[in-house]
């Protein structure tokens, strides 16, 4: 008994000095951070408080890219509303800068220009959750403390980067703290899911439709015979580090191998090679860190795809069939009437190590047959080929069921949706 005390005890005092270190950790992070937006709060309300009577309307999305609804909306602002302040922030270094710096009113990410324009912000808009907001990460503690130096009447909109179909694990964000005074959703189901999932009260969750749709409606896929194959991630897969021994773990995984496995595969490339269609494997960006271990796959037929060489919405568009297992591409795909395959070797461990299961089920509402071995998605892909890449009636009957706003007003949307925030405060 009292070796067994001396035991609990023992786990007692390392679980408290766990949570020192992850504290101190986060705190050695973050006041610099802080103190640096402090510093920013005192310059633009002593020195630049003429942008705080510029209404701008900030707007970014993932870090250093422009390839999701933030660019689509920003575009649509510029292009159509000149009046309006609106900002884009990214990166010196991002490939997608030049495509941004066309419409102008480009702002560097982490700059001391992005600090004041964030703290001035009448709306700050991105694909992300936090909105546009400095230094990458984001953490709701800290995203508490920031609302008592931006500007008191900003207002913060997720555009979102996707349809959400499943429970999400860390609801912080998108529960307790209800940062979001405007949540875009694109569908009515979506939408009951996400307000009655997370909490959030009438008026803040809206239907209003992802701004990259809008995309999907004027572009012309071409001729071009291509079939795409893009999966999405496992939260058990490590890819923080960079180490050999990460490496080399996710090389041995089942997911890398599954996915090799089917690239090599002989009979893959006997029916490209038939059908005159090539495959373009485009990894998560989890996996991206380590895109080599997929390179010995390239082919006559096969490419590998780098993030950096790449556009998904120009991916998604000018293929003809997608091969994908959980990744919600799927909506987008399914959106432009193209048939879908489901890829879920490991379903069962997916939802019990990745996401929770939601409202949406893959064998009753999705837009394509769920199989789980590498035969059976050859036979598939084979017959979907054949056939000439479409769609089925049951799988285009549930599209219609399922997208309630299929149409190309899905920016004009948003837009009208944040202007009825402002005038909400006026």
């Amino acid at each position: 008994i009292c070796r067994m005390k001396k035991r609990l005890m023992s786990i007692g005092l390392k679980k408290e000095r766990d949570i020192v270190k992850r504290y101190f950790a986060i705190l050695c992070r973050w006041i610099p951070i802080l103190t640096k937006y402090f510093c920013g709060f005192l310059s633009l309300n002593l020195f630049h408080r003429e942008l705080l009577k510029k209404d701008i309307w900030l707007i970014t999305e993932k870090y250093g890219e422009a390839r999701d609804n933030g660019y689509h909306f920003f575009k649509y602002v510029r292009t159509t509303h000149p009046e309006i302040n609106a900002f884009f922030v990214i990166t010196d270094d991002s490939p997608d800068r030049e495509k941004v710096a066309q419409y102008g009113n480009i702002i560097s990410q982490d700059s001391k220009e992005h600090m004041l324009y964030f703290l001035a912000a009448k709306y700050s808009i991105s694909s992300q959750i936090a909105g546009a907001h400095l230094y990458n990460k984001m953490i709701p503690e800290i995203f508490r403390l920031l609302s008592l130096l931006t500007r008191k009447d900003q207002k913060c909109i997720f555009l979102q980067h996707g349809i959400i179909k499943d429970a999400m694990p860390d609801k912080r964000f998108f529960h307790k703290e209800r940062i979001n005074d405007l949540f875009v959703t694109s569908t009515r189901r979506e939408q009951e899911f996400v307000q009655k999932e997370y909490g959030y009260p009438d008026g803040y969750v809206q239907e209003l439709g992802l701004c990259r749709f809008d995309n999907l409606h004027h572009t012309d896929a071409g001729d071009e015979k291509l079939v795409l194959v893009m999966p999405t991630w496992r939260s058990w897969l490590k890819t923080h580090t960079g180490t050999d021994a990460e490496k080399q773990a996710f090389i041995e995984s089942e997911y890398c191998r599954t996915y090799v496995n089917l690239l090599k595969s002989e009979r893959l490339k006997s029916i490209l090679k038939s059908s005159g269609y090539k495959l373009i494997f485009y990894p998560h960006y989890g996996a991206q860190r380590y895109i080599e271990a997929f390179m010995q796959c390239n082919s006559e037929h096969i490419t590998v795809a780098s993030k950096n060489n790449y556009d998904v919405q120009d991916l998604l568009i000018r293929s003809k069939v997608l091969v994908t297992d959980f990744s919600s591409v799927y909506f987008d795909f399914a959106y432009m009437g193209k048939p879908v395959i489901y890829y879920q070797f490991d379903e069962e461990k997916f939802f019990a190590g990745h996401y929770q299961r939601g409202y949406f089920s893959y064998r009753d509402d999705g837009f394509g047959k769920v199989l789980d071995n590498e035969n059976e998605v050859l036979d598939e892909l084979n017959t979907i080929l054949e056939r000439g890449c479409v769609m089925e009636d049951k799988y285009s009957q549930r599209r219609k069921d399922f997208f309630d706003l299929i149409d190309d007003k899905n920016c004009e949307r948003n837009f009208n949706a944040i202007l009825a925030l402002g005038e909400k405060d006026d």
